[in-house]
C-alpha cells in the first residue's frame, strides 16, 4: 500500500472512530449506561488500532528503511489493539446477553461487572505487549541472522507463543463469563 493513502485511511477511521467518543463523552446521561461505556470502550481501540496504521504510513513516509525493532513494535501494538477489540465486541455481545437472558437483573449484574467488562481488554493488552517485548527481547539476545531457516522457526515459535497465550487468557474469560456469572446471575 502506498504510504501516502495509509496516512490518509488511518487519518480518516480516526476521525471517524473519535465521533462516538465524543457524543458518549459529552453527554452525561450516557455515562450510567453499561452499554455506552463498552461502545466507548470499543471506539478506543478501534481509534487507538487506526492511529497505529496512521504511524506505520508516517514510518514509511519518513524513513527510506525501518529498521526491525521499529517494524516489530508497530506489529506488537497492532496485534495488541486486534485483542482489545476482539475482546471488546465479545463483552458487548455478552452485555447483549445479559440484556437479552435476564432483563430484569439487568441493571443489578452490569452494575457489579461494569468496571471489570472495560478494564478487561487493557489488562489483556497489557500482558499481550509484555509478551510480545519478552519474545522480542529474547529474539534478539540469539544470534539467528546466520541460519535463515532458524530464523523463520524462531518468528514462527514467537508468533505461536503470542498465540497461545492469548488463547489462553481468552479461554478462561470465556469459562469465567459462561459459568461463574451464570451461576452467580
Amino acid at each position: 500500500m502506498v504510504p501516502w493513502l495509509k496516512v490518509a485511511v488511518g487519518s480518516a477511521l480516526a476521525l471517524n472512530y473519535s465521533i462516538p467518543l465524543l457524543v458518549i463523552g459529552r453527554t452525561n446521561t450516557l455515562h450510567d449506561e453499561p452499554m455506552a461505556l463498552l461502545v466507548a470502550n470499543l471506539a478506543l481501540g478501534d481509534l487507538l488500532f487506526a492511529l497505529n496504521l496512521v504511524l506505520v504510513g508516517c514510518l514509511d513516509l519518513v524513513f527510506n528503511h525501518v529498521t526491525y525493532a521499529a517494524c516489530q513494535s508497530v506489529q506488537i501494538a497492532a496485534a495488541c489493539f486486534g485483542i482489545a477489540l476482539k475482546m471488546t465486541q465479545m463483552l458487548v455481545a455478552l452485555d447483549q446477553f445479559i440484556a437479552v437472558v435476564y432483563p430484569l437483573h439487568y441493571r443489578d449484574i452490569m452494575d457489579r461487572w461494569i468496571k471489570w467488562l472495560l478494564v478487561l481488554p487493557w489488562l489483556a493488552v497489557l500482558f499481550t505487549a509484555v509478551a510480545g517485548a519478552a519474545c522480542s527481547a529474547l529474539h534478539r539476545t540469539k544470534t539467528l541472522h546466520d541460519e535463515p531457516m532458524a530464523l523463520l522457526v524462531a518468528n514462527l515459535a514467537l508468533g505461536d507463543l503470542l498465540f497461545v497465550l492469548n488463547l489462553l487468557l481468552i479461554g478462561s474469560l470465556d469459562l469465567i463469563f459462561n459459568h461463574v456469572l451464570y451461576v452467580v446471575c
